[in-house]
């Protein structure tokens, strides 16, 4: 450049307050920091396959150690008026009984509904329900330690267990009772001719005259028919693990062995028949 014009900026430096008047350039400052991209969270790590799901301690002092549960303090004895509930998931595998002594009758593990002391265990069984623990307020023991596989998550779920069939409390009896007539103990209930307490009902006409009328062989609607007060009421297990079919009980695991310290009781109704034993 020509010394008398040494640049650009020599030649309007004079004229700079003029030019910030109309234009408003910033002042040079340091350049922003770069804008980092955003950290994406990680996935979480799929649950391999074959895991397995097990029961769990869901409430109280019994305690847990890997897929085992043990009473509270064991081996040592546990205490008066304890309990607890473990979770149980679906299609959990069969118990496996490391140690089980407890109170008879009185201080129970509660496996499907079926009460478990003094020695008889859950051993083998497979839990579908929640499993609980109590004891009462009177002499312990050192309880029990119980363990099981668990269950693969991936295996469909299993269908309930089908309910067993209602033992009636009452059948008719004789069985395919008719009357003179040719009715039997169904068209009595239907049309209103009889009460259980074996009354006249609102369908039977004075005008009809007596059950006995219409008695066979001196059996009438009121001997035969349960919808009359008749009939051959039967017997069922109020409690405990007999099991009935039918007008038919037995003990527990029959025609296997029972186990010790089981208990039933078999509610019968007036009137019962004789028991005949097979």
């Amino acid at each position: 450049a020509d010394p008398q014009y040494p640049g650009v900026w020599a030649r309007i430096s004079h004229e700079l307050d003029w030019i910030h008047s109309y234009v408003d350039v910033p002042a040079p400052g340091p350049s922003p920091a770069p804008t980092q991209p955003p950290t994406s969270t990680p996935a979480p790590s799929p649950t391999p396959p074959g895991s397995i799901a097990t029961w769990a301690v869901e409430s109280g002092s019994c305690t847990q150690d890997g897929p085992c549960i043990s009473s509270p303090s064991f081996p040592g004895d546990y205490s008066d008026d304890q309990s607890c509930v473990i979770s149980v998931p679906v299609g959990m595998g069969p118990i496996y009984v490391k140690a089980f002594d407890t109170e008879s009758d009185y201080d129970v593990l509660t496996v499907n509904g079926e009460s478990f002391h003094a020695q008889h265990s859950p051993e083998g069984i497979r839990p579908t329900t929640d499993i609980v623990w109590s004891s009462d307020s009177n002499i312990t023991d050192i309880g029990w330690k119980i363990c099981a596989e668990g269950v693969d998550p991936s295996l469909p779920t299993p269908s309930p267990a089908p309910t067993p069939p209602r033992v009636p409390p009452c059948t008719d009896s004789p069985q395919h009772w008719i009357d003179s007539d040719g009715l039997d103990c169904q068209a009595y209930d239907d049309d209103g001719w009889c009460t259980e307490q074996g009354d006249y009902g609102a369908g039977w006409s004075a005008a009809w005259g007596t059950f006995q009328d219409y008695a066979i062989d001196g059996i009438s609607a009121v001997t035969a028919c349960c919808s009359c007060g008749g009939g051959a009421r039967t017997w069922t297990v109020q409690s405990g693990p007999c099991p009935q079919d039918g007008t038919c009980i037995s003990s527990p695991n029959f025609p296997s062995h029972y186990f010790d310290s089981q208990v039933c009781q078999i509610s019968v109704p007036g009137g019962m028949g004789p028991i005949s034993v097979e």
